[in-house]
């Protein structure tokens, strides 16, 4: 397909991308304090500065000159503190024919949506006020059919550095979170189809899989490996091997290299291994277990049952022949709904909610056969319709009810960020939250404005940012004419 080399920013509303701008530069979070700068025009960052801090897989010494970093995978990420009022992303997009999509969060603000389909991308086009910074990429997918296994890559995001303002400077890195999880699955661990049918990056999204949210509830480091088709005795698509082919590389000829050793791993397989029986897939998976083992000693090993069944016993049977009592089954029996549209977008992949019902399932799992303390949780919101006469002007509050998902250690603080309905206005578009003891708490949002004469309603929308790094998807605010005016 063609290759357009423009920069086009979306806002995720209700589930769905929509075109918007990229928002809330300067949020609530950034650090307002006189830092000493070291002076140099239009400073640039290689990708191989060690104040840069990358998560997932990446290949740290990619292209001709080896100062690029490259990711294949939906989940990676990386983060970077600095000075000054300007960020620009500097990408290598020479081969790409498919580009990527990336969640861009700024100052622990709302995200954007930024397709990654040029070499020079301003992160920041909303100055940022003066002080320190914190900017965070997610990749929300790349492409799953197009190669990015075989270099030249063709869907990939390649990092050549960051170029900061004039007489700006890089900060120390953010703190690494002190335990890595490890998730290595198809295309369910990929976030194929989260969002809706779309086959590309337009229906994915990897940081909102059950594999991002069981890492974020442990405050974990997260690797998240998922290949489209991909099965133990299958390949995927995208020109990338089985699981045990391409397991320990970030693609073809780099192998996985940095980063933690992971004190949990998680395999999601056997889902696409439908051309073979149990009989023959049961040594295959046996050997994976093993190669997994292998490369992680000291870690737990979850073996999760696909999520359609398939292939649950010998699953279940080679950790029993193993005798390793740090490598665990998971059942996964029940979870799920296949003739559910709440649970699936098609009866394999899981919706965004089905992606959280599994890691509500999962977590509690985890934290009972490992030990660790579960240290977050996302939170469910609904914000009730309320009703205005029409063509009077009104003040009309909102109650926005948010309610966490499982305990944790501390309780869920964030922030609710509004975007008011057409014809209103809100005295804060930005409120703190704070769920108690319960997991539970109202926030109450002032609209004033007038609904149009006539009108039968009008939306807008609110949105949850859960401790500086999960965001709900969006909920309608919405203001529905007094039938009775």
């Amino acid at each position: 397909m063609p290759f357009h080399r423009s920069v086009r920013v979306r806002a995720l509303l209700a589930g769905a991308a929509t075109a918007g701008a990229l928002t809330a530069v300067g949020a609530p979070g950034a650090t307002a304090v006189q830092v000493p700068v070291n002076a140099r025009p239009h400073g640039d960052i290689v990708a191989t500065d060690p104040g840069l801090r990358f998560t997932g897989r990446w290949d740290r010494h990619h292209g001709a000159g080896g100062d690029e970093a490259a990711t294949v995978n939906s989940g990676s990420a990386v983060s970077l503190r600095f000075t000054g009022d300007d960020l620009t992303a500097l990408l290598d997009v020479s081969t790409v024919t498919v580009a990527p999509q990336i969640w861009v969060t700024v100052d622990n603000g709302p995200r954007g949506l930024v397709t990654a389909d040029r070499a020079e991308i301003d992160l920041t086009p909303q100055r940022l006020r003066p002080g320190a910074h914190t900017v965070r990429i997610d990749v929300k997918d790349t492409d799953q059919v197009t190669n990015r296994w075989v270099p030249p890559l063709q869907s990939a995001v390649v990092l050549r550095g960051f170029r900061l303002a004039d007489g700006a400077r890089l900060l120390p890195p953010p703190r690494p979170e002190p335990l890595s999880m490890a998730f290595y699955g198809d295309s369910i661990t990929e976030g194929i189809r989260a969002l809706g049918m779309p086959l590309t990056p337009d229906g994915a999204d990897g940081t909102r899989t059950y594999a991002a949210l069981t890492a974020r509830a442990f405050g974990a480091g997260l690797t998240q490996v998922g290949f489209g088709k991909q099965g133990v005795m299958r390949p995927g698509v995208g020109n990338v091997p089985s699981a045990p082919e391409s397991f320990g590389y970030d693609f073809q000829g780099v192998p996985a290299q940095g980063g933690p050793q992971p004190d949990v791993v998680v395999l999601l397989q056997g889902s696409n291994d439908s051309q073979v029986t149990d009989e023959e897939f049961a040594p295959a998976y046996l050997a994976y277990l093993r190669q997994v083992r292998a490369s992680a000693p000291h870690a737990w090993i979850l073996a999760m049952e696909p999520l359609i069944g398939r292939h649950a016993l010998p699953i279940h049977d080679d950790v029993t022949a193993l005798g390793d009592p740090r490598i665990a089954y998971v059942s996964t029996d029940g979870w799920l709904d296949r003739t559910s549209t709440a649970d699936y977008t098609d009866t394999v992949h899981p919706t965004v909610a089905g992606h959280l019902t599994v890691a509500e399932h999962l977590v509690p799992i985890v934290r009972d056969i490992t030990g660790l303390t579960v240290r977050s949780a996302p939170v469910q919101v609904t914000a009730p319709p309320v009703t205005a006469a029409a063509g009077h002007p009104v003040t009309v509050p909102v109650a926005v009810h948010i309610n966490r998902l499982w305990a944790a250690r501390r309780p869920a603080r964030g922030r609710v960020v509004v975007t008011p309905p057409a014809g209103f206005t809100t005295p804060r578009t930005s409120m703190p939250f704070t769920a108690g003891p319960d997991g539970r708490t109202d926030v109450t949002v002032l609209l004033r404005g007038t609904l149009t004469d006539g009108a039968t309603g009008a939306g807008g929308e609110v949105r949850i940012l859960v401790d500086g790094q999960t965001e709900t998807l969006p909920v309608p605010l919405t203001v529905v004419a007094d039938s009775r005016s």
